[in-house]
C-alpha cells in the first residue's frame, strides 16, 4: 500500500498553528497587560506621588502659637521622598521649611487647614 502524501499538508498544518498561536496571544495580551503586570512595567517609568502624612501639636490655640509640624510618616510607595516643602501660610519671617519635622509660631489670629 503507497501512502499519498498531498503537497502542501505539512505546511498547512503549520500555518493552522501558527494562526491559533496568534490569535492566543492576541487575546491573552490584553489580559497579560491590564491590572498589576501593567502597574509592574509602568512604575519604572511612572513617578507615583508620595502619600503626606502630617501631624501638628497643638492643633489650636491663642496667638502667639508655636506649633509643631510632623511629617516622618510620610512615605513615597516608589522611592523616597526627594525634599519636604512647608508653606505656613503667613507672611511672617521663616514662613517656610524643608525638614521633615519643623516648628513655626503664629503671631497673628489665623485659621490654617491642610491643602
Amino acid at each position: 500500500m503507497q501512502r499519498r502524501r498531498r503537497a502542501g499538508s505539512a505546511v498547512e498544518l503549520g500555518d493552522v498553528r501558527m494562526k491559533r498561536l496568534l490569535l492566543f496571544l492576541v487575546l491573552l495580551c490584553p489580559i497579560l497587560l491590564s491590572g498589576c503586570v501593567l502597574d509592574t512595567i509602568l512604575s519604572d517609568v511612572v513617578n507615583k506621588l508620595p502619600t503626606a502624612v502630617i501631624s501638628v501639636d497643638p492643633g489650636e490655640g491663642s496667638a502667639p502659637l508655636t506649633v509643631s509640624f510632623d511629617a516622618a510618616y510620610s512615605h513615597d510607595d516608589d522611592g523616597t521622598i526627594a525634599e519636604y516643602r512647608w508653606d505656613f501660610g503667613d507672611p511672617a519671617v521663616g514662613g517656610t521649611g524643608t525638614a521633615a519635622s519643623c516648628e513655626h509660631t503664629y503671631t497673628i489670629r489665623a485659621r490654617i487647614s491642610p491643602s
